[in-house]
């Protein structure tokens, strides 16, 4: 518990201090920051990740758990640094963090007037998407959770700090929130859809709405139909979105086809069936060849079930019941 209280108060001085000159800090100096943190700031939540990873992918020995570890939390801080960075971000600044494989993907589907939706998880730095798209002309809106929801009493100081840094480095994007948490109406969707803008929607979050328990890999995930359902019932394309950080630490944010072609003949639930199984092929895929960018949210995913149907995956051979010890 020292230990727990002693990082506790250097994350605190770090928050209220050193944080203030990351918008000036050089990219490059940002990013060797970010990993040495992530080499010292690891703590015990390292054994859960390593656990679950490991159940979940199978044949993964020692080593091979010990380094996507350490990538793991190397990305973590390095994500949260430059989300840091957000409130003096500009176009040039955006685009040496960031690249775009797949826009014209979004480009076509945003030439049938309907708007665009693009489904993005838990993977990677999915949040800046939001800068990347915003700073290049894109109307964009993210449906999310605020993350002054994420705040409690029982949480150490620095994580509540964090969550109101998140939410002033969101507000000052140039993308627009829909907090459903908040109470704001699925109108407001249909709304910026009709406008031809973009929503982000994540399907592996606390906000979902239904769900349909998805096999992958070594478990059952629980992903929202949200993405497939409101582009059925908007005739607004649903692109997935996976964002995958490169060696020199630039963002790739790789645009794939819709999943299932709007035009297909599909009835309503053949057409959701088809989406939900051909998203989280392609999902597996990506959590297989990049684990070091999914598995810092299996942490994340044991400390806050969701209200009634506990833990968004759940592995295989494990009791899902088990409450979560917060480290």
């Amino acid at each position: 518990m020292r230990e727990i209280r002693v990082v506790n108060i250097i994350k605190t001085f770090f928050l209220y201090s050193v944080r203030l000159i990351l918008p000036h800090v050089p990219l490059n100096s940002l990013y060797f920051i970010g990993n040495f943190l992530g080499n010292i700031l690891v703590g015990q939540k390292a054994q859960i990740i390593k656990n679950d990873l490991g159940m979940l992918l199978g044949n993964l020995s020692k080593p091979d758990l010990d380094r996507i570890l350490r990538h793991t939390m190397q990305n973590f801080r390095k994500d949260l640094l430059e989300i840091w960075t957000f409130p003096k971000l500009n176009q040039n600044r955006i685009n040496r963090m960031s690249c775009f494989e797949g826009i014209e993907r979004l480009d076509k589907a945003l030439e049938k007037g309907k708007g665009a939706i693009l489904c993005i998880t838990h993977f990677g730095s999915w949040k800046i998407i939001l800068p990347a798209l915003g700073y290049n002309g894109y109307k964009v809106n993210q449906i999310a959770a605020n993350p002054l929801t994420f705040e409690k009493d029982t949480e150490a100081s620095s994580h509540n700090i964090i969550m109101k840094l998140e939410l002033e480095s969101e507000s000052s994007l140039p993308a627009k929130f829909i907090y459903l948490d908040e109470g704001k109406s699925i109108r407001q969707i249909y709304r910026v859809l009709a406008n031809n803008e973009i929503v982000v929607i994540s399907l592996d979050g606390i906000i979902g709405g239904k769900r349909m328990a998805m096999p992958f890999l070594n478990g059952t995930l629980l992903l929202s139909t949200g993405g497939a359902s409101l582009s059925l019932s908007t005739e607004a394309p649903s692109l997935p979105v996976f964002i995958v950080r490169q060696k020199n630490n630039k963002h790739k944010i790789i645009i794939h086809e819709p999943v299932v072609n709007l035009n297909n003949g599909f009835d309503k639930e053949a057409f959701i069936d088809t989406w939900m199984k051909n998203y989280t092929r392609l999902f597996e895929h990506y959590v297989q060849d990049y684990p070091d960018h999914y598995a810092r949210y299996l942490y994340t995913i044991r400390k806050y079930p969701l209200p009634e149907l506990g833990y968004v995956l759940k592995l295989n051979n494990t009791d899902t019941k088990k409450e979560f010890i917060s480290l």
